[in-house]
């Protein structure tokens, strides 16, 4: 018989899956590497794993990364993502928590911030709200309307007291100077009118006395000179 006639050898990979044969001549079977795979038995070479899977030496198969962890392709493990991002399952990349939402490491989602809390994109952590502004859960810290204020972490403004005015994005209220008055939640004092006058943190202005008379915005009332009167 001829040596072309001669059976040829089984190939030693021929039962097993996991493994490659590197040639033909070859008279050993080796293992795939960890980040391959091969499901046919007889194969010559390893499929690499693809971004979102992994695989250990001597694999069949990939596995898919667990939500929370992602790979890129031929990995041999998923890493965690990162605190400020999440992932589903079988990602090779992480997504970005949005404005308001924060997450820790190897999160498969992100938690809105409370109220009075805010946060950048990407963040694994809310902030207070600064004094002046305010936030409801999973929202931006907005600033507080005239005539209102907020103390750091507000989940609400607070109108000013009558006698009392603010500025947008205020912490507190400004009482009314002497000879000005105010309504509750204004943004702005008013001058008391001609004949009347107010204390400081008037919340209405006072008529003056008989005999006594006042300019607009005034703090008092003067006598009136003689030779002259006025009604109360």
């Amino acid at each position: 018989r001829s040596l072309s006639a001669l059976p040829r050898p089984a190939s030693p990979c021929l039962s097993s899956t996991g493994a490659y044969q590197p040639s033909a001549a070859s008279s050993s079977c080796h293992s795939c590497p960890a980040g391959t795979h091969q499901g046919r038995e007889g194969s010559a070479t390893c499929a690499t794993c693809g971004g979102g899977t992994y695989s250990s030496a001597g694999a069949a198969l990939c596995a898919s990364c667990e939500a929370g962890k992602r790979s890129d392709a031929g990995s041999s493990i998923c890493d965690n993502c990162d605190g400020g991002a999440w992932s589903t399952a079988s990602a090779s990349v992480c997504s970005i928590c949005e404005v308001g939402r924060w997450s820790g490491s190897g999160a498969d989602s992100c938690t809105a911030c409370d109220a009075g809390k805010s946060s950048d994109a990407g963040s694994a952590a809310c902030d207070s709200c600064a004094g002046g502004t305010f936030s409801r859960a999973g929202s931006n810290c907005t600033q507080c309307g005239s005539g209102f204020y907020s103390s750091t972490g507000a989940s609400q403004c607070i109108g000013c007291d009558a006698g009392k005015r603010s500025d947008s994005g205020s912490s507190t209220c400004d009482v009314c100077y002497a000879g000005t008055w105010s309504n509750a939640s204004a943004s702005s004092c008013q001058a008391c009118a001609a004949g009347s006058y107010s204390n400081a943190g008037a919340s209405e202005c006072i008529a003056c006395d008989e005999g006594k008379h006042s300019d607009s915005g005034s703090p008092t009332c003067d006598a009136c000179h003689a030779g002259t009167w006025s009604n109360a």
